[in-house]
């Protein structure tokens, strides 16, 4: 004889490791974007120098460069963050009637949860630490570097 509580829990067990599997797997996406976004904004550092140099010549001070670049890290993490939820909340609406008719599964739209809440801020802090490294390395940058000419 089959117990239905005995089955349920070991269905459920195995669902948990599945989730746990899930969970890892996103957590090295957002790592691998927020990698991504980091060499992303030191490969243009090298091509914006002459910008930086302009900055600085004008009265930028190295603060106002660094705030520069973690403003820009931060906006582009929102950003992703974004459309990043805009898509989910697309793709939950459209399977709805997919998922009810063909599974028999219930898909609603909700807003987010305060555990999200905490993921989503944890992703836009991971995006102003992956900033702070190109930013401390163009405030650093001297006039000089931006103005000589580079062979």
């Amino acid at each position: 004889a089959i117990l239905p509580g005995v089955a349920l829990q070991e269905l459920w067990d195995a669902m948990r490791v599945g989730e746990n599997a899930l969970r890892v797997v996103s957590i090295m996406v957002v790592v691998a974007g927020l990698l991504g976004m980091l060499v992303v904004i030191l490969a243009s550092l090298e091509s914006r120098r002459r910008e930086m140099a302009i900055l600085r010549s004008v009265g930028a001070s190295p603060t106002t460069i660094f705030g520069l670049f973690v403003t820009e890290a931060l906006l582009l993490s929102a950003g992703g963050l974004g459309a990043g939820t805009a898509l989910h909340y697309l793709a939950v609406w459209l399977a709805h009637p997919f998922a009810q008719a063909i599974f028999g599964v219930e898909l609603s739209v909700t807003l987010p949860g305060t555990n999200d809440v905490v993921v989503l801020c944890g992703v836009l802090l991971g995006g102003l630490v992956a900033g702070l490294i190109p930013a401390l390395k163009a405030s650093r940058m001297s006039l000089n570097d931006g103005l000589s000419m580079r062979l």
